[in-house]
């Protein structure tokens, strides 16, 4: 929970710095922090889809319906769910609290930055 607030703090404190430097005012920083906002909270999403397994019956099908596009050297294939079961929860918990602390930050700017406007 720490590390998702903080980075909500950090991209909000970022982004003011951005507008300073580059002289963004109004609606121009209203919608560019809106939109990456929005772009963060759905790569969020996405690696908190992919770190639950939900698209993998989707990735089976694929596999059965085409074996040439994902055909590989059982060892390398072994290698790699070893690999990637032992990495995988910590490389998307962290991407999962970067993204969504990021996309939270982002948008707060943005809200808080129309008010401020209007």
């Amino acid at each position: 929970m720490m590390r998702f607030i903080a980075a909500a703090l950090l991209t909000a404190g970022g982004w003011k710095v951005y507008m300073l430097l580059f002289d963004i005012t109004g609606v121009e920083a209203i919608n560019q922090s809106f939109l990456l906002g929005l772009l963060f909270l759905m790569a969020g999403a996405g690696a908190v889809i992919q770190g639950t397994g939900f698209l993998e019956p989707l990735r089976k099908t694929l596999k059965a319906i085409n074996p040439a596009a994902f055909r590989r050297h059982r060892a390398v294939s072994l290698a790699e769910k070893e690999i990637a079961a032992s990495l995988q929860k910590r490389n998307i918990s962290y991407l999962m609290v970067i993204f969504l602390g990021v996309g939270t930050g982002l948008s707060a700017c943005s809200v808080l930055l129309f008010f401020l406007a209007y």
